[in-house]
């Protein structure tokens, strides 16, 4: 499971990520569920409107009942507090 918000800065949802402290480019998290649709052979899509601020996008009738859910915040995003944590930056 990954868990990227619209609003996120740490893990963009467009992958891309700052190569600060190893980090780098990540796939689109579009791409990374068309391939998980792809690989589990998904026939169908159902759109849910949670909230203005969330939708969420099931795709179903895969191999063995296999679901790929796709749920997209415009208001979650990633704190950060490794200065507190760790010792390190502060990043938000």
């Amino acid at each position: 499971m990954q868990i990227s918000g619209l609003a996120d800065r740490v893990v963009p949802v467009d992958g891309s990520m700052s190569e600060f402290g190893g980090w780098g480019d990540a796939p689109h998290q579009d791409q990374i569920i068309e391939f998980w649709k792809q690989l589990n052979q998904t026939t169908t899509e159902k759109v849910i409107k949670g909230s203005d601020q969330t939708t969420g996008y099931r795709y179903g009738g895969g191999i063995d009942g296999n679901e790929v859910w796709y749920l997209q915040s415009k208001v979650l995003g990633i704190v950060c507090r490794a200065n507190e944590i760790m010792g390190l930056i502060h990043l938000h």
